[in-house]
């Protein structure tokens, strides 16, 4: 309990952030790729927050039997994923423009993808 309630409230605070920043309604890739190069603690929580938020919602539609085309490693670390999608939208520019969740979904398509087992 003593650790979701910190948790919680970092979650809200990046979202109201996110929410006052973006007019369009969504987080665009270059605000995502901007929040994750700053050095600043808020930046970072607001950065790996988002990127887990969407590894969360990637597994969860997996699990409910949607093909997410996404295979990742069992072991796979909050930072691993924050430098795959960094790297992913590094490599990416001509998308940044356009909302940050499916850029990070492609991010771990990219990097752990399904093998084909025939």
């Amino acid at each position: 309990m003593k650790i979701i309630l910190p948790l919680t409230a970092a979650c809200l605070y990046g979202s109201a952030a996110f929410a006052e920043s973006n007019p369009a309604d969504y987080l665009s890739g270059i605000a995502l790729l901007n929040l994750c190069e700053k050095d600043d603690t808020n930046s970072q929580i607001q950065c790996i927050g988002y990127i887990t938020g969407v590894h969360g919602a990637v597994a969860m539609m997996e699990r409910k039997g949607l093909n997410m085309q996404y295979c990742p490693p069992q072991e796979l670390s909050a930072r691993q994923i924050e430098l795959v999608v960094i790297s992913y939208l590094k490599k990416n520019p001509a998308d940044l423009h356009t909302a940050a969740a499916p850029n990070v979904w492609l991010a771990f398509i990219d990097a752990f993808p399904c093998r084909n087992s025939q």
